[in-house]
């Protein structure tokens, strides 16, 4: 049996963010002794699979999404990696760990829209941040720097906003007036 929050395994429980389709992750990964969490997250999916007898490489972009699995799972059987999953660093380590399972639980973390200093949120008098760390511009930066045909093409091309066109003139004017 593979731990989870409805299983009677009586190894370590998830006791933070349970991941929506743990049970059919841990089906896939039954057997696997090398696992490349590549979204490491809160680490519900690292913690589950060491239970079941992986040693785990567990890789988050978000250097504090790292710092809170390692303060819940510890170091036995994990290693950390804070770098985006497809960075060179990420590739060398995940080729030198040789996995037999990887897992890219992909999309943002509800902890990055929940506390409104991670600036993900919508919350009134959040700020406008959007980093997965520190490092670089914050979007509020971006918004209040960038040129208004960079602001429409951003829009154009990464959110397929088609009045990108609008937006981007009036987040420039409003800028330009405050």
């Amino acid at each position: 049996m593979f731990p989870g929050p409805d299983s009677s395994f009586p190894g370590p429980r998830l006791a933070f963010h349970v991941p929506v389709l743990l049970n059919a992750v841990l089906d896939v990964a039954r057997g696997a002794r090398r696992v490349a969490d590549g979204t490491l997250g809160d680490g519900g999916h690292a913690e589950a699979l060491r239970a079941a007898g992986a040693d785990i490489l567990a890789i988050d972009r978000d250097p504090e999404a790292i710092r809170i699995a390692r303060e819940r799972l510890g170091d036995a059987g994990i290693s950390y990696l804070a770098a985006p999953f497809g960075s060179a660093e990420a590739l060398a380590q995940i080729s030198d760990f040789e996995p037999d399972f990887i897992l890219l639980d992909l999309g943002v973390s509800s902890r990055q829209f929940d506390e409104a200093g991670r600036g993900f949120t919508f919350r009134e008098g959040a700020p406008l941040d959007m980093r997965m760390g520190s490092d670089g511009s914050t979007a509020a930066d971006l918004l209040n720097t960038v040129d208004k045909d960079t602001l429409r093409a951003w829009l154009t091309d990464w959110a397929d906003e088609p009045r990108a066109h609008r937006i981007a003139g009036e987040i420039v004017r409003r800028r330009e007036r405050a």
